[in-house]
């Protein structure tokens, strides 16, 4: 699922978890930063630019309604992204990120196995999984772990070009669904009781999601619009960014292509056309599904083999 939706509240994440809600700013309980003051988010509410970089710390996002997102990824500009700082809000001049390793704040307090999983998969992907410290289920880590091992590192590279983050909740996550995409945070989200379905569903879930994750960093307007056309039928669209109207409607028309809509979610719009596409192209190199590939199935490889060449971003501006 990509959250377009407005709601009442909006989940902020960047190094911490918070809700900004019609009262202001609440610190939640799925904190990183567990520490983090009500002094310093008070201050932080005011200062738009918090180490006078001239940089603005946060914007909102043009196409998701109520969204504050980070625009200044160091934002006390010592040198250590945000995530992966300690005290994001302390410059620490003397301490510099290393590279392949997860700092121990994002790292689970009470399960080794959980440590292990999380460490693993930033050592292959480089994306930071975190999850709640009441929950110690390994299953949705070990999952992706087995999507990452299943995928040579140009297709790893093709997908953490635009996934930064995994997010793993029970207690923030405010959808039916079992996960969503966050284009402006580069993050997935996936509820906690995702453990307790079938593996097939949870690998399905988050190759879903990684299939939006591929879309924001790779695929441009134009190219999702054509594949729609020539692989699924849709009626032609000329949409001008990725959250244009016309790759948010529903399907209409004739469905000539019915081998192509893995589901009825794929119905929904292309954006989640797009996505079932990709999870099953993961669960056929799974060998989870028996079912032989398709010529968009070709496309994503050819895609993906180009994907270390082809550095640009297809986002929509965030302003």
């Amino acid at each position: 699922m990509l959250s377009f939706r407005t709601t009442h509240f909006t989940l902020l994440i960047v190094s911490w978890c918070f809700f900004h809600t019609a009262n202001g700013f609440a610190l939640s309980q799925f904190a990183i930063h567990k520490g983090f003051s009500q002094k310093l988010l008070d201050k932080y509410k005011y200062t738009n630019d918090f180490d006078d970089d001239k940089k603005p710390d946060w914007g909102s996002h043009q196409g998701i309604a109520n969204y504050l997102v980070p625009l200044d990824n160091d934002l006390d500009n010592d040198g250590i992204e945000n995530l992966m700082d300690a005290m994001p809000y302390t410059p620490n001049l003397f301490k510099k990120s290393r590279k392949n390793h997860l700092p121990s704040h994002l790292l689970h307090n009470k399960s080794r196995s959980i440590r292990y999983l999380q460490r693993k998969i930033f050592k292959i992907s480089g994306v930071v999984v975190l999850i709640e410290d009441e929950m110690s289920d390994p299953t949705a880590l070990e999952a992706i772990l087995k999507i990452f091992k299943s995928f040579t590192t140009y297709q790893s590279l093709a997908i953490t070009k635009h996934l930064k983050s995994i997010y793993i909740s029970n207690t923030q996550f405010q959808s039916e669904a079992l996960g969503y995409f966050v284009d402006p945070l580069k993050a997935i989200i996936l509820k906690g009781s995702i453990a307790s379905y079938s593996n097939d569903q949870i690998i399905s879930t988050i190759a879903h999601e990684m299939g939006h994750a591929f879309t924001f960093g790779n695929v441009s307007p134009k190219e999702l619009a054509s594949l729609s056309t020539r692989y699924g039928g849709w009626p032609e669209t000329y949409p001008q960014n990725l959250y244009d109207e016309q790759l948010t409607q529903k399907f209409w028309g004739n469905n000539k292509y019915p081998e192509m809509f893995p589901s009825s979610y794929a119905f929904v719009n292309i954006h989640e056309w797009f996505a079932e596409n990709f999870a099953h192209f993961v669960m056929k190199r799974m060998n989870l599904l028996d079912e032989k590939r398709n010529s968009l199935d070709f496309w994503l490889e050819t895609k993906m083999r180009r994907a270390k060449r082809s550095p640009q971003i297809y986002s929509s501006k965030i302003d």
